[in-house]
């Protein structure tokens, strides 16, 4: 299971929430904890999915202020960006969360 952070700081500490996540709900799989770094994200996603079975990709709420030919294009972008990914799953969140926390053990809210 990869995900991507934006430092060595969060690394290790995702690290240990996620094979604590992983362990609590009996999924087999091993935590690889990518660094986001230089490059395009999704430059990082392609080349470490190619042989996925699916890939998790998070979806941004609009904006305030985005008009929805704004979104739009962004979306375009998106697909743009995935195209010739494994099958892939865009998932936007119904509310506002941490996704972090979601792998912290005891969290009730994770607003």
């Amino acid at each position: 299971m990869n995900t991507i952070v934006e430092s060595e700081k969060e690394r290790n500490s995702m690290r240990t929430r996620l094979e604590q996540y992983l362990e609590e709900q009996r999924i087999k799989a091993q935590p690889n904890i990518l660094l986001k770094g230089e490059r395009n994200v999704y430059a990082t996603i392609r080349s470490h999915s190619h042989d996925a079975d699916l890939v998790v990709c998070g979806l941004r709420h609009p904006g305030e202020d985005e008009t929805q030919e704004e979104y739009q294009g962004y979306y375009r972008e998106l697909l743009s960006a995935t195209s010739g990914f494994p099958p892939t799953a865009f998932v936007l969140s119904a509310e506002r969360i941490s996704f972090a926390r979601l792998f912290e053990t005891g969290v009730e809210d994770v607003n």
